[in-house]
C-alpha cells in the first residue's frame, strides 16, 4: 500500500540568510501573534477565585474561643 506523504506548503518561508532555531521561532511567534490580534481572537480571562471575598467571611461570636472548650 502507497500513500502520498507530501510536505505541508510553508507558510513563512526566508529568501536569504541563515535564520537559527531561535530566529525562526521568534517570527513565528510574532507572525501568529499579529494575526490573533487582527482576528480579535483573545484567551478568556481566568475566573476569580472568591475565597477572599468579604461576603463570605465568617465572623465569630464574642468569647466563641472560651466556649469551644465546652462539650457539645
Amino acid at each position: 500500500m502507497s500513500e502520498a506523504t507530501e510536505s505541508p506548503r510553508p507558510t513563512i518561508r526566508f529568501v536569504s540568510g541563515a535564520p537559527t532555531d531561535e530566529e525562526i521561532a521568534a517570527v513565528t511567534a510574532v507572525v501568529l501573534a499579529r494575526a490573533a490580534a487582527a482576528s480579535g481572537t483573545e484567551s478568556p480571562a481566568p475566573a476569580r477565585s472568591m475565597w477572599g471575598r468579604p461576603a463570605h467571611v465568617r465572623h465569630a461570636r464574642p468569647r466563641s474561643w472560651a466556649e469551644s472548650r465546652l462539650p457539645r
